[in-house]
Formats: C-alpha cells, sequence, structure tokens
C-alpha cells in the first residue's frame, strides 16, 4: 500500500525483513571494496547479514557495519570482486552503513552496491528504500538505534549525492516487529532528454 503525506512524503508498507543464517567474512566483503581494511567492518555487536525481503521486491542482500563515516565515503567497489561476493552468497548487492554519532535527526548513513545497477553490472543506488527497511528491521533487533525515537532516518549516497530515507516499525509489546513503513520524498535535480527510436517512413 502506497499512501502520500504532509510535504509530499510518499510512504510504502512491507512486511519484516528476514534475517538468514548465511555468515559472511569481513575478510571477504573487505577484498570487494577498495580503501575497506576488513577491521574497519567489525564492530562489538554488528556484524555482516544476509538478509531477504518479503516480495515483490524480494531482494537477498547483505547488510555491511562501517566503523566510520569516512570509511563508508572513501570506498569503491572492485567489480569482479564484488560481483564473485554476490554469486558466492547468492546476493543482489551490499548495502553498507555506519552509525551517526551526534548527528541530530539521523540514524545511519549507508551506500548501496548492487548487481544490474549499469551495463557494467555492479552500480550505486542512491537510494533503496527496501534495504532502509531491512536495515531498520536490523539495528531494531540488535538494539542498536541509539536515539530511539522514529522515524527512524537514513542518509544513503556519496557526498553530495545524499538521499533521505526513513522508516516507521510497528511493534508488539515484545518488541517484535509487525509493519514496516518506508518512506520519501523525490526533489527534481534536472531533465534529460531520451530520444524517440521511432523511425520516420
Amino acid at each position: 500500500r502506497i499512501e502520500v503525506g504532509e510535504n509530499g512524503m510518499v510512504w510504502y508498507e512491507q512486511a519484516p525483513s528476514r534475517m538468514l543464517d548465511d555468515p559472511v567474512s569481513s575478510k571477504d566483503v573487505a577484498a570487494a571494496f577498495s580503501s575497506l581494511p576488513s577491521s574497519a567492518t567489525e564492530l562489538h555487536s554488528l556484524q555482516p547479514q544476509v538478509v531477504q525481503t518479503v516480495p515483490p521486491t524480494a531482494l537477498r542482500d547483505l547488510l555491511v557495519p562501517v566503523v566510520s563515516r569516512e570509511y563508508l565515503q572513501a570506498l569503491q567497489p572492485k567489480r569482479e570482486r564484488l560481483e564473485q561476493l554476490c554469486n558466492t552468497h547468492s546476493i543482489d548487492g551490499v548495502h553498507l552503513f555506519v552509525l551517526a554519532e551526534n548527528d541530530e535527526g539521523i540514524d545511519a548513513y549507508a551506500r548501496n552496491f548492487s548487481l544490474g545497477m549499469t551495463p557494467e553490472g555492479i552500480g550505486e543506488d542512491p537510494a533503496t528504500g527496501t534495504l532502509a527497511g531491512a536495515l531498520a528491521c536490523y539495528l531494531h533487533t540488535r538494539g542498536a538505534l541509539q536515539r530511539g525515537v522514529q522515524p527512524i532516518v537514513f542518509h544513503q549516497g556519496p557526498v553530495g549525492h545524499l538521499s533521505e530515507l526513513r522508516v516507521m516499525l510497528q511493534t508488539t509489546a515484545g518488541e517484535n516487529i509487525t509493519n514496516v513503513k518506508i518512506g520519501g520524498r523525490a526533489v527534481p535535480a534536472g531533465k534529460i532528454f531520451i530520444p524517440s527510436k521511432t523511425k520516420e517512413v
């Protein structure tokens, strides 16, 4: 279900993502990116985690914690290594994130690299709503949401091209997630012209 809220914010709902038992080593993740040592993906309570979103998207992605925003912004994918990582674990992409520190109103920063984003294969997605929902579920389950308020706010993308995604989690009294709402707003950044392929007779 999709709904339009205040200020043009568009929200849609999805069921909670599932955490899968498919261990991925920090060493293998680091090998798929430049400027990312394996020690930069190891936090005390958070480890790389394969998640499965529900249909209609049905994505299988790897969530990867990063220790600092500097590492997050500097990293670049090594295409062949990243494709190998995705194929080995049957995942569609990698969603890297760092928890925000002293950033008012923001819970985490993220970058997403997925198969099929470009003709060459691997590309960066500047706004991945489905994975924002999965990341919110993961952080809630691990007790890692430091602000403790909703909506949960993520900024995604490289420097200069950040998108803002918001997530609302509905939970039971026992804190089990029952529903996920994801919101965002489109901001016009320019125009492109796509020429017609129709030939004149």
